[in-house]
């Protein structure tokens, strides 16, 4: 969690816990899968996190992963929001994609939505949050914001 946090993604195969099993090693694979959508196929695990995707059995973090690493569509995630943490954590991630893609505005929709999901126990609607307001102090657009990021 802390590794994606501080936007340190190698640190989620190197300093890994013994076992990946269970909830918390799903949500492992959620950030690892967050990690290789960011980076794109050249990232070095992208090879090996998409194989574990697509043949594990678990949580909802799973699926989530899958979505980032384009597994399973937008529609399919969003019906497991049915409780209010799932909510937070799962708008933050669609969040994530679209701002991956360039599509703040979108982005900044789910990022909202995470945020006013109200799970304030939750790291993801205060990443969300976080994000929003690097956002807001630039003073500019997210269209002109969008175009200054690097492809």
């Amino acid at each position: 969690m802390f590794a994606h946090q501080e936007g340190l993604p190698e640190l989620l195969w190197t300093m890994s816990p013994a076992s990946l099993e269970g909830p918390n090693g799903d949500y492992y694979w959620l950030t690892r899968a967050a990690a290789c959508m960011e980076a794109g196929p050249a990232h070095p695990h992208y090879v090996e996190t998409a194989q574990h995707l697509a043949s594990a059995q678990g949580s909802y973090y799973l699926e989530i992963a899958r979505y980032l690493m384009d597994l399973r569509g937008e529609a399919q995630i969003l019906q497991l929001a049915r409780t209010m943490k799932r909510r937070a954590e799962i708008y933050y991630f669609v969040g994530l994609k679209a701002e991956h893609a360039g599509r703040l505005r979108d982005a900044a929709d789910w990022y909202l939505m995470s945020v006013e999901a109200g799970a304030i126990n939750n790291s993801e609607p205060r990443w969300a949050f976080y994000q929003l307001q690097r956002w807001a102090i630039r003073q500019r657009s997210l269209d002109v914001i969008a175009r200054s990021r690097p492809v």
